[in-house]
């Protein structure tokens, strides 16, 4: 993949403002969770895998029974709609 390069403003506070590119492209929607990784020769931001338990409370409960396998492929789904756009 060629390197793509978004400028970003830090705050007073230190925060960051990720643009929807950037956004788009890890297949983020709001209230995701970012890694920025520190290397000897820069930083590199991430997707964050989390944790499940975060999710507690956050999402309805399935009206039936949901297998892994659906899960994959609806995530799977999903991020190629994030790509196509």
């Amino acid at each position: 993949m060629p390197t793509t390069e978004f400028p970003a403003t830090v705050s007073s506070k230190g925060q960051v403002a990720v643009s929807s590119g950037v956004c788009k492209r890890l297949g983020q929607v709001p209230g995701s969770l970012l890694r920025f990784v520190l290397e000897a020769d820069g930083v590199r931001l991430l997707a964050a895998a989390g944790d499940v338990r975060s999710l507690i409370g956050r999402l309805k409960l399935p009206t039936q029974a949901v297998t892994l396998a659906d899960m994959v492929s609806t995530r799977a789904q999903r991020r190629a709609r994030v790509s196509a756009d």
